[in-house]
């Protein structure tokens, strides 16, 4: 079995004294790279944002198949917020983050992954922000959520920073669009690894009765509690994630003051990760021809306008996944790495509010 993966690149310091010296060094470093992302393209492609990382990592690139990707690549100033929270040179966190309520929504069959998102918010209630985790139905569609999403917006009684995971960030999407009020109480929306453009993964399943079939039948045996609920409706739910669905989509309808954000990860061919991870990555890359988290590729993660960082070297559940449960252990890239999840949301929320 493969070794934990090693530490996951991080852009070039212009000194290797500057994150470990003062929060005040720190700082101009973070606004150097900051004047650095200004100076990105508005408009990058997905054959761009796989050359810009690999200049950053220093990796070479391979050959994958592009797909226009409309937003900003700032994965350099994302990085250096990391490299500061890990090197405690971060410093306070920025006053507009504290006025906020940050409600963190769940992807697809999330009840099977213990403990989901719980370093991202405990994290964040250590810093002092007010975090809450939104129980959406985890087969359930994203109109259905979208209603449950509703209700923990209108409840807040601040103003709410809205991050969804996976088909997550989806729901939370929807519950904008249907529900466009609430778009007047939302600030901003983080997709982290969001299948916006759809997954192959998918349109496997759909593919397969048998095996889809047989899903739906481990995930209620999995669950006893569902063996007297209502049949998950895992069909109707692929179906919404599917390629050709999703690639109908051309903006989304929002207002322009919220901002959009994009977290997306990749798992390649070098990454050392556990076998049951690599043999998923494998089969993803077999089945769309590009590199993904395991789920889902990058080039199809990024919502239209948004700013948006690439991290190489880690799978769909390392940024929500408990690294005390076994899963993460099973299936994650950065099992080694207890305070991956923890360190990289206090890094997203000092990268959302950095301008």
């Amino acid at each position: 079995m493969a070794a934990a993966a090693p530490g996951i690149p991080v852009a070039p310091r212009e000194s290797e004294k500057s994150l470990a010296g003062s929060a005040k060094a720190a700082s101009r470093k973070l606004a150097s790279l900051r004047l650095q992302a200004s100076h990105q393209p508005r408009s990058t492609p997905a054959e761009s944002l796989k050359a810009s990382a690999c200049e950053a990592f220093g990796e070479s690139q391979g050959a994958q198949a592009s797909l226009p990707i409309p937003g900003a690549l700032d994965t350099n100033s994302l990085m250096a917020y990391r490299e500061a929270v890990q090197g405690d040179q971060a410093g306070p966190l920025p006053r507009s983050a504290r006025r906020y309520r940050y409600l963190f929504v769940p992807g697809i069959n999330w009840d099977s992954l213990p403990n989901y998102f719980k370093p991202n918010i405990r994290r964040l209630r250590h810093l002092g922000l007010k975090a809450s985790f939104v129980k959406t139905e985890p087969i359930g569609s994203s109109q259905v959520n979208a209603s449950i999403i509703r209700k923990a917006i209108s409840r807040s009684e601040m103003p709410v920073v809205l991050i969804g995971h996976s088909k997550g960030a989806l729901d939370a999407m929807q519950a904008l669009v249907l529900f466009p009020k609430l778009q007047n109480r939302v600030s901003r929306l983080v997709a982290l690894q969001a299948p916006y453009r759809g997954t192959a993964v998918a349109d496997w399943f759909l593919s397969h009765p048998l095996i889809r079939n047989s899903a739906i039948a481990l995930m209620r045996l999995l669950k006893p509690l569902r063996l007297w609920g209502p049949s998950p409706d895992l069909q109707g739910v692929l179906e919404s994630l599917s390629l050709e669905r999703r690639q109908a989509l051309e903006s989304l309808p929002l207002r322009k003051g919220i901002r959009l954000f994009s977290l997306v990860t990749r798992v390649s061919e070098e990454t050392q990760a556990r076998l049951l991870m690599r043999l998923t990555a494998a089969a993803v890359r077999t089945l769309g021809g590009r590199d993904s988290d395991g789920v889902v590729v990058p080039e199809q993660a990024v919502l239209p306008g948004s700013r948006y960082a690439l991290l190489e070297h880690a799978g769909h559940i390392d940024t929500v996944a408990d690294p005390s449960n076994w899963k993460h252990r099973t299936f994650a890239v950065r099992g080694h790495d207890p305070d991956f999840a923890a360190d990289l949301t206090e890094a997203l929320v000092r990268w959302i509010f950095s301008r």
